[in-house]
């Protein structure tokens, strides 16, 4: 009698299992060795995806606190000869910590099919390490029965699972938030932002072809995961910076290239810059409103009417079979952009009114 088939591990488990074997052979400093054991099972789980979400990220927390927060909270002084200070103070740990975390997600993310129900879960999972640290108002004096966990965010994730598409609500939601220490969780966690941001852009050939297309896939998971960040209020800043060179290159850079990339190439830019509209297009559109003033390319209405009519034009150019769904999505987010930031296209409308 034939055995049944194996099953094929997904890509992403293939990559936990490789990258677990050699953190195995280094010297444990961090969290990371003890992030497989947590984001492994709640991968893998077919249950609700938001109570293993929340488990996921109890654990991580209780860890954090329990094992790798260090207990002496006295700072050595350098008076002595040959004295140095601990390996971590309490400070000092939480932030590297948090950019282990940070580092753990941003290899993981582009090994997730984008959209999907992993996707999701890492989401989930590390906005209620947010709200877990948030509620708890955890700081270098606080001890694991400090945490507290409330009703709320089950419901906020509840809700940003039934308004799956709808992430106005997200950022609607995490704004009700109350006002609290973040800054080790924001910090770790914008460290590795950056860098992996320009890795794996640099990941897609520029020649980039039909048959390879699937070499798009990490770039679109992870700059989705930046998108669905912002629209839940985590580093909105250091994303909005990322989403605004990224527009820059779209609008000024790529077409003057030598030699040219590939349309393929270009389409894929596209389709990344209509994704962050339609999961983040409320946050982007504050920017546009109210600047921060931190961003070297601001995203000033002028910058926000043209990739609004870059937009257009491919979705007036490619075909319905282009990949990514690209026609249909840039047409949708193109009408978005005109929706939320209308006073970027008052000019369009008194020529229009004039002209009638």
């Amino acid at each position: 009698m034939a055995s049944a088939p194996t099953q094929e591990k997904p890509k992403w488990q293939l990559y936990l299992e490789n990258e677990k074997l050699e953190q195995e052979q280094e010297w444990g400093e961090d969290i990371t060795e003890d992030l497989f054991p947590i984001v492994t099972p709640l991968l893998l789980d077919d249950g609700d995806p938001v109570a293993a979400s929340q488990k996921a990220a109890r654990e991580f927390i209780d860890l954090l606190v329990n094992k790798w927060v260090p207990k002496d909270t006295a700072r050595r002084t350098y008076d002595e000869p040959n004295d140095t200070p601990p390996l971590y103070t309490k400070e000092r740990s939480l932030e590297l910590n948090f950019e282990s975390l940070g580092n753990f997600i941003y290899g993981l993310v582009p090994e997730l099919p984008y959209p999907g129900i992993e996707h999701d879960k890492i989401l989930y999972f590390l906005l209620h390490i947010k709200e877990l640290w948030n509620q708890a108002n955890i700081d270098p004096q606080v001890h694991e029965s400090s945490l507290i966990y409330l009703f709320s965010f089950d419901a906020f994730l509840l809700l940003s699972i039934y308004y799956y598409h709808s992430y106005s609500s997200i950022a609607y939601l995490t704004g009700q938030q109350k006002s609290s220490d973040l800054k080790f969780f924001e910090y770790g966690l914008e460290i590795g932002a950056s860098e992996s941001a320009g890795a794996i852009h640099g990941s897609i050939p520029y020649t980039l072809e039909e048959s390879n297309k699937h070499l798009c896939d990490p770039a679109r998971s992870l700059y989705a995961m930046f998108a669905r960040l912002l629209a839940a209020g985590v580093m909105r800043v250091k994303i909005l910076k990322l989403i605004s060179y990224d527009l820059y290159v779209l609008l000024r850079e790529l077409d003057k290239r030598k030699p040219p990339p590939s349309e393929l190439y270009l389409q894929v830019h596209s389709s990344i810059w209509a994704d962050y509209i339609l999961i983040a297009g409320l946050e982007l559109a504050k920017e546009v409103k109210n600047p921060c003033g931190e961003l070297k390319f601001p995203l000033t209405r002028a910058q926000w009417k043209a990739g609004a009519e870059h937009l257009a034009k491919v979705a007036e150019k490619v075909s319905e079979d282009t990949p990514w769904d690209l026609k249909r999505c840039a047409q949708k987010a193109y009408q978005q952009m005109r929706e939320l930031v209308p006073e970027a296209f008052v000019e369009e409308v008194e020529k229009s009114e004039t002209s009638t």
